[in-house]
């Protein structure tokens, strides 16, 4: 039944409306946004977003298997195929390299993904409609195993589960011919939690799954993004000399105990030093409190005017336990603070 209703989500035309949902949604996160800020609870997790694509994991029943030869594309389809090799990953009770085959059939607007092995035993499989070129779409094949479609801008990308930290045990990529960036990631920490989104950037701006531009700001080639309904900062790294798709973290104000502050780290090319960016509420005079021989070396606050909150950056000299404490004026409601660790 979940497979079903996930593809009719994807498949379903959205109605003509005579009201702006942004203009509303802008305005429940603000509310959302002051509420959370003044009392943020919970543990850290999985930062939470919203996105075309839909979690499809199958039972824990055995996959039904079919010989196919290996970069079958999907048996309904027609298009250009391409492989993904992913090697072993164990949590899906296979020893041997398994493959992620993607078709893209641009005659009937839809795609393909393909979980299999080498020699073409199939594990899973599944058909969606094609997203809209600056969406991104994901479909989990089986528990803890992701393939997703980004769109031909993609440098970097950020994967989202329900619970535990958002980054994944190991991935591979590639590239269709159309020009689609296409990913896989497997986890072996959170296998059975369903995957909920994509944080994307295209090397200057940070985008959510639906393509929608969140806040952002880029330092040394890394895009910082502040914004969502869980009130998350987060960046995206561009990728090295081995990768073709950078990858990022995050972490959400409803994830923090109460008084403390979403923060992320960057460990510096020394590894003595390293960024430093948090989420605060409206603020002026924002301070970071460090430990020893630790110091700010340069600390910038940017306020985008759309959202409850400002994107602190900093550059410290000293390692991501140094940080102990953020201190600032709440424009609203005066001089405050609190813990701030970061991930």
């Amino acid at each position: 039944m979940p497979d079903e209703i996930g593809a009719l989500f994807h498949e379903a035309q959205a109605p003509p409306m005579s009201v702006d949902p942004q203009v509303v949604l802008a305005g429940g996160r603000r509310r959302r946004h002051r509420r959370r800020l003044a009392a943020v609870a919970g543990t850290t997790a999985a930062v939470l977003a919203v996105g075309i694509g839909g979690w499809a994991a199958l039972s824990n029943q055995a996959a039904d298997e079919r010989t196919l030869p290996a970069a079958t594309s999907s048996p309904s389809l027609s298009g250009p195929v391409t492989e993904i090799r992913l090697g072993a990953i164990p949590q899906t009770g296979r020893t041997e390299p398994l493959v992620a085959v993607v078709t893209v059939d641009d005659t009937q607007q839809r795609l393909g993904f393909t979980l299999q092995t080498e020699q073409g035993a199939v594990l899973a499989s599944r058909e969606v409609a094609q997203p809209r070129e600056e969406q991104a779409l994901w479909v989990t094949l089986l528990p803890g195993v992701t393939v997703a479609t980004l769109p031909a801008t993609a440098t970097s990308a950020l994967p989202l589960w329900v619970s535990g930290p958002a980054t994944a045990q190991g991935s591979a990529s590639g590239q269709s011919p159309d020009g689609r960036v296409l990913v896989a990631w497997w986890t072996a920490g959170s296998a059975a939690a369903p995957f909920t989104g994509i944080m994307w950037t295209d090397g200057e701006t940070a985008y959510t799954a639906l393509g929608q531009p969140l806040d952002s700001v880029v330092q040394d080639d890394v895009v910082f993004f502040v914004g969502g309904n869980e009130g998350y900062v987060g960046y995206l790294m561009p990728p090295d000399g081995s990768e073709q798709l950078g990858s990022g973290g995050a972490r959400a104000a409803g994830d923090m105990q109460p008084g403390h502050f979403p923060a992320v780290w960057i460990d510096g090319a020394a590894g003595s030093s390293g960024t430093y960016a948090t989420f605060l509420p409206p603020a002026k005079d924002v301070e970071l409190v460090t430990t020893g021989d630790a110091r700010v070396r340069d600390l910038t606050v940017h306020d985008f005017g759309d959202i409850v909150g400002v994107l602190v950056l900093a550059d410290v000299e000293g390692s991501r336990e140094s940080v102990t404490e953020v201190r600032f004026t709440d424009t609203e409601l005066g001089p405050t603070g609190g813990p701030a660790p970061a991930d």
